[in-house]
């Protein structure tokens, strides 16, 4: 019975946790005016909730045919904290043949465990592979717009309930991300006609 009591009161104390997190965060994209500022920001607050060892948020510009990496970070061998990596940018056509619908399922990837079932691209230090991922998407009406992956070098830290927690800070990340690609797009159409 005692077990049962702190399990709940540990997941209890990780809600408002996660909520208060959320909350700040919020606050902090509603004054941000370019994906470069809200993509570092959403990272610190993301790594600070997970513990995470590596993070990348990605942009699918679906116009443009290209996946842009807007932030990367990964800790390096004989680093205690991640550190910004550069991040990639990668053409549609070298997607491989899996089909860019099919990178934004939610998953949850632990190694020892399974094999994955998606296409990952390295980032960091290449030469090791994470042991356990989150992939989150970020769809905002209806537009498939993103990747939000965190990951860890420890077997089995996360989970499917930390999925559903990434996926509120993918969410949130997606309405600011979609509000500052609005807001750029307006900008330079009120420079064409001023033109």
């Amino acid at each position: 019975y005692m077990n049962k009591f702190k399990h709940k009161d540990h997941s209890q104390e990780k809600r408002l946790h996660l909520e208060d997190v959320l909350k700040n965060l919020n606050v902090i994209l509603l004054s941000a005016d370019n994906l470069k500022s809200i993509s570092k920001n959403s990272a610190e607050h993301i790594r600070s909730f997970f513990d995470s060892d590596a993070l990348a948020i990605e942009y699918f510009d679906h116009e443009k045919r290209v996946n842009h990496g807007l932030y990367s970070e990964d800790t390096l061998p004989g680093e205690n904290h991640p550190v910004q990596v550069p991040s990639n940018i990668v053409p549609f056509d070298e997607l491989e043949s899996e089909s860019i619908d099919g990178l934004f399922k939610p998953e949850v990837i632990n190694r020892k465990e399974q094999t994955p079932s998606r296409q990952t691209r390295p980032f960091g230090a290449v030469d090791r592979k994470s042991a356990s991922i989150l992939f989150a998407p970020i769809i905002q009406d209806g537009l498939k717009i993103g990747i939000l992956t965190v990951q860890s070098y420890e077997v089995g830290k996360y989970d499917q309930s930390d999925l559903i927690n990434l996926q509120r800070f993918a969410d949130l990340f997606g309405i600011a991300m979609l509000r500052t690609l609005t807001e750029q797009k307006l900008g330079r159409s009120e420079k064409n006609l001023l033109k």
